[in-house]
């Protein structure tokens, strides 16, 4: 259970997913001491990371397989969208992508899971990694090339506009498709029938990304210029360019942030990857 007041001396004790379903009345010191109190507990209980948005009514432990997780909920989409008709014809999938593909700070659960859990008879690969950029993407060449599945979805680059480390990192735009197109063509080396699209790099919040250095001028002026270039690419190759981040941040901006972010940019467990999915699943 977890207590707070919100007027003044008037307690009210909730148990902990209660509180996190109803977050909008917690202040922001409760809202932290819920997430250092919930992981604490889950930790020295079952041994488990978990974040917040992980919480639910009861966890399930197996003696064979440890914590089940939890089941995320499908979200609807628009059948005539370009990402869904894809799917939909394609009998295997490959995410390709960073962190908010891999889930690095939600537990794991990457943004596409409830899109694609309207489909259940599809084998879904998922290639990525917390902090990936199109340069260290040419490390996951062997797993790129096994894959061979007929939709490939690729989310990389916003790592390599915000690092602006040159040891790791496309530092123009020109680098940055020259190295997806690198990765096209493993791709249809290994299937020549495969369909390739390509996500705009992901946006972060202008204000509190620590990772970026970058004044907001000149960050949108680079996300401008990979995004230019991504989409000539695409159209020149008859790739699938699909940008959601005006979307998705006409939502963040016109509401409570941390409803859907763990962060500056990672999309939480709950309604953060419904966001992403559902604004994704429903673009032409």
């Amino acid at each position: 259970m977890f207590t707070y007041g919100k007027y003044g001396s008037i307690y009210n004790a909730l148990p902990v997913h209660l509180a996190v379903e109803n977050r909008q009345n917690l202040s922001l010191h409760d809202w932290r001491r819920l997430q250092q109190v919930h992981n604490i507990v889950l930790k020295s209980a079952y041994g488990l990371n978990l974040t917040i948005d992980h919480t639910q009514n009861r966890y399930i432990l197996t003696k064979e397989k440890g914590y089940l997780r939890q089941v995320v909920p499908s979200v609807s989409f628009n059948r005539s969208a370009i990402l869904p008709l894809l799917i939909e014809k394609s009998s295997s999938v490959t995410f390709i992508g960073d962190s908010i593909t891999e889930g690095t700070l939600n537990g794991g659960y990457g943004w596409f899971e409830p899109l694609m859990n309207n489909w259940s008879n599809k084998r879904v690969v998922n290639i990525s990694k917390g902090g990936i950029t199109s340069r260290i993407l040419f490390e996951y060449k062997e797993k790129i090339c096994s894959a061979k599945t007929d939709l490939y979805v690729i989310a990389v680059g916003c790592n390599d506009i915000r690092y602006r480390n040159a040891k790791c990192c496309a530092m123009t735009s020109a680098e940055y498709v020259a190295n997806l197109s690198i990765i096209c063509d493993w791709i249809k080396e290994s299937n020549p029938y495969s369909q390739i699209v390509f996500i705009a790099p992901w946006q972060s919040d202008d204000m509190f990304d620590k990772w970026c250095t970058l004044n907001v001028e000149s960050k949108h002026a680079l996300y401008k210029d990979y995004n230019e270039c991504l989409k000539n690419m695409c159209d020149k190759s008859s790739y699938i360019y699909i940008n959601p981040n005006e979307a998705i941040w006409r939502v963040l901006r016109g509401g409570y942030i941390r409803k859907w972010l763990v962060d500056w940019i990672h999309p939480n467990a709950a309604d953060g990857i419904s966001l992403y999915s559902r604004i994704i699943g429903e673009m032409k």
